[in-house]
């Protein structure tokens, strides 16, 4: 067991706690055993607990961060908002976040390996230069800020539990609470999200993210026709196919759609 790596979900909602046993189900086809952590409501505790799934249980009253009442969708209170607090449930040294709506598609034994080699404490997959991105007007916003036109994805973060990462969680808070000066869009639910707020946080800290196409990390929405594993890259601005397979599968439909059962199905043949 790799007693210094471990996986982390955010999962407020029984609903999303179960979503998490799929993840597992399919971390455990391929024997890998780091540990998987999750942070819940307090009313959702014991349900965690119960699953006997999950090596820490972290109780996390979302509704007394200071910001709560500063948030204007659900999508903000318990996704983004409990995003810029991950730093806080970090229990090895190594972690990977991941939405709970993700497949293991194959071994990340060399993810991981791939991730501790790069000299950054805070990884997220994406893109090093995309104006296209945030409802095609992230190169405007990126030139008013003097900042990098960096896309990152919300869907995986790789972070070393360290004293520095502290700096890159302060500076997207910042960007969280300044959202609409800083000329963000508000147009996923009506709210903001915290994708852009991580790429501002890493340019301003100096930090890239990773190019999707970089290394076999992850794929999203295989069709229930597609052969796993895969080496198939489908980011749309990234196509490719990759020279090895990749893990992470993220399937942005529901966890009970068809598209992801047959997957999950052909993963567990």
């Amino acid at each position: 067991m790799k007693i210094n790596e471990s996986y982390l979900f955010l999962a407020f909602g029984r609903s999303y706690i179960s979503d998490c046993l799929d993840f597992i189900e399919t971390k455990k086809h391929f024997n890998d055993e780091r540990p998987v952590n999750i942070v819940v409501s307090p009313e959702d505790y014991d349900f965690a607990i119960s699953l006997n799934e999950f090596n820490t249980v972290y109780s996390y009253n979302v509704q007394d961060h200071c910001l709560f009442n500063y948030c204007k969708t659900n999508f903000e209170k318990y996704c983004l908002l409990p995003r810029l607090e991950l730093d806080k449930f970090l229990n090895t040294e190594y972690t990977i976040v991941l939405d709970t709506d993700i497949l293991y598609g194959f071994s990340a034994d060399k993810v991981w390996n791939y991730f501790k080699s790069i000299d950054q404490d805070f990884i997220m997959i994406g893109s090093d230069h995309n104006p296209q991105w945030h409802w095609g007007r992230w190169g405007e916003i990126c030139q008013n800020n003097n900042i990098n036109c960096f896309e990152t994805h919300g869907g995986l973060f790789f972070l070393k539990k360290t004293e520095s990462i502290i700096n890159i969680f302060n500076t997207a808070r910042y960007c969280f609470e300044n959202y609409d000066s800083l000329g963000m869009d508000r147009k996923y639910q009506g709210g903001a999200v915290d994708e852009p707020c991580f790429a501002y946080a890493f340019s301003k800290n100096n930090i890239k993210p990773i190019n999707f196409g970089a290394f076999p990390i992850m794929t999203f929405n295989l069709s229930h026709q597609d052969e796993v594993p895969t080496k198939k890259l489908t980011e749309i601005m990234q196509q490719k196919t990759m020279d090895d397979f990749i893990p992470f599968i993220h399937m942005f439909e529901k966890n009970n759609s068809f598209n992801f059962l047959e997957i999950k199905k052909k993963i567990l043949k």
